[in-house]
C-alpha cells in the first residue's frame, strides 16, 4: 500500500507539472537559434568529447549530453553519457541513444555500452527526409563501440533547437574532479547545409549548482561546460535518498529500458539490470536502511531497557518505519536490478525478498502488539526480528553482488 501510494503522489505530479524541456535537473547549458539561417530543420548534428575523470565514491547519477528538440521542446533527441555511481565500490560510465517524448509520454533507448574515463565519445543525430526520421548513433572511438536507433518525428515536427547540457543535481564533490567537459569538432546542417558557424547559441543555467556553466568559443566548434567540485551546493544538506528522490524523474535517468550495461560493484561483473541507474540508487539506498536500522535497534535496546518512556515508544515507531521503507525500497531493486529472464540469480533474489516480507511481517507484528505485553518480552522479541530482518536484508546485497551476468 505505501508503494502505491509513492506511485500514484509521483503520477499526480508529474500530471501536473509544466512537462517539457528544459527540464529540471538541467543545470548549465548552451541553447541555439537556427532562425538567422532561413532553414526549416537541422538535418545533421555531431559532436565528439572525452568520457570525464571518474567521480568520487558515491550514489549521485548524471550525465553530460546534447541533443534536440522541436519547437515545442516535447521531443527530446539526445546520445548521452551517464555516470552510475555506487557506494559500493565507484561506479562506472555508459553511453548509448535516447528519444524522450513529453506527450503522450514515450521513452525509447538504444542498448548502452559501457566506456572508461579518457575515452573518445562521438554522437550524431541524422536526418532521412524520406522516413522523416532521424538516426541516432552513438559510439567509442577507441573502441569501436556503438549503439544507434532511428527515431520517426511526431506528427511531422521539425527539429531546429540544438542543446549541449550538464544534467542531475547533487552536491559538488560528486562530480568528476577535472571540472569540464568539452563537446568539440560541432558539426551542423541546416537543411542540408553546413550552418555550424550560423548557429547563434546562448549559455544559460536553469537549476544553479556547484558554478556550473557553459562557454561557447567564437567559432561555433566547440561548447564546454565547467564547474567547481570544492564549491558549495544548495543540495550539501540533502540525504542520499533525498537527492535519489529529487532527481530520479524526466528523460534518461526515468526510463532507462536496456538490455545492456553492466554496473561494477566492488570488481563484481553484475546482472544485466533493466534500469540501470535506478539499480545502483536502489542498492545504495538498501545500505543506508540496513545501517539505520541496526542502529534503530541498537537505540530500542537501550531506551526500552526498564521504562516504557516517551522515547522508548518513538524509537519502536521510527523503527516501524524504516521496515516500511526498506520492503519498499527492497522490492523496487527486485524489479529495477534483474532482467526478467528467469535466471539462478533472479530466483534467489525473489525467495529472499519473500524472506523479506515474512520477516518484516514478524517484527511490524511484535510492534503492534507491543502495548499490550510486558516490556522485556517486548523489546527482545524486537531485538530478535530486527536482527533477523537486517540479517535477510544483507543476504540479499551479498547475494546480487554475487550473481554473474
Amino acid at each position: 500500500p505505501a508503494v502505491m501510494k509513492i506511485v500514484a503522489a509521483t503520477a499526480l505530479l508529474a500530471a501536473t507539472a509544466k512537462a517539457q524541456d528544459p527540464a529540471t535537473g538541467w543545470m548549465a547549458y548552451a541553447v541555439g537559434d537556427i532562425s538567422s539561417t532561413g532553414a526549416d530543420r537541422i538535418t545533421r548534428l555531431e559532436m565528439t568529447w572525452t568520457v570525464g575523470e571518474e567521480p568520487t565514491k558515491s550514489s549521485a547519477f548524471f550525465s553530460p549530453w546534447f541533443g534536440m528538440d522541436p519547437a515545442d521542446n516535447l521531443n527530446l533527441i539526445q546520445p548521452v553519457n551517464p555516470w552510475s555511481g555506487s557506494r559500493f565500490g565507484g561506479g562506472s560510465w555508459s553511453a548509448y541513444t535516447e528519444y524522450y517524448q513529453w506527450s503522450p509520454t514515450h521513452n525509447s533507448n538504444s542498448k548502452s555500452f559501457s566506456v572508461s574515463s579518457g575515452d573518445t565519445l562521438h554522437g550524431s543525430l541524422i536526418y532521412d527526409e524520406s522516413s522523416d526520421s532521424y538516426t541516432l548513433t552513438q559510439e567509442c572511438v577507441e573502441t569501436g563501440a556503438s549503439s544507434t536507433q532511428v527515431v520517426k518525428a511526431q506528427n511531422g515536427k521539425k527539429y531546429n533547437i540544438p542543446y549541449v547540457v550538464y544534467e542531475k543535481t547533487f552536491p559538488c564533490a560528486d562530480y568528476p574532479p577535472d571540472e569540464i567537459v568539452t563537446f568539440r569538432d560541432i558539426i551542423v546542417e541546416c537543411d542540408g547545409v553546413d550552418c555550424t558557424k550560423d548557429v547563434k547559441w546562448s549559455e544559460m543555467v536553469k537549476d544553479d549548482n556547484c558554478e556550473m556553466a557553459a562557454h561557447i568559443s567564437d567559432d561555433n566548434s566547440e561548447i564546454s561546460i565547467t564547474w567547481n567540485t570544492k564549491a558549495s551546493s544548495t543540495y550539501d544538506s540533502m540525504s542520499r535518498q533525498e537527492l535519489f528522490d529529487l532527481n530520479y524523474h524526466g528523460n534518461w535517468a526515468l526510463a532507462m529500458d536496456l538490455d545492456e550495461n553492466l554496473l561494477a560493484l566492488d570488481g563484481v561483473r553484475l546482472p544485466t539490470p533493466v534500469h540501470p541507474i535506478k539499480c545502483t540508487a536502489d542498492i545504495a539506498l538498501i545500505a543506508e536502511d540496513l545501517k539505520s536500522g541496526k542502529d534503530a535497534v541498537t537505540t530500542i535496546e537501550s531506551s526500552c531497557d526498564k521504562t516504557r518512556s516517551e522515547q522508548c515508544i518513538t524509537d519502536l515507531t521510527s523503527l516501524m518505519g524504516v521496515v516500511d521503507t526498506t520492503l519498499e525500497h527492497a522490492t523496487t531493486a527486485l524489479s529495477d536490478c534483474m532482467d526478467g529472464t528467469g535466471s539462478d540469480c533472479e530466483l534467489n533474489l525473489d525467495n529472499i525478498v519473500a524472506d523479506l516480507e515474512s520477516v518484516s511481517h514478524d517484527l511490524e507484528e511484535v510492534l503492534v502488539t507491543c502495548p499490550a505485553r510486558q516490556l522485556k518480552d517486548c523489546v527482545k522479541d524486537v531485538v530478535a526480528s530486527g536482527k533477523a530482518l537486517f540479517t535477510v536484508i544483507e543476504a540479499a546485497v551479498t547475494t546480487y553482488k554475487e550473481c554473474k551476468a
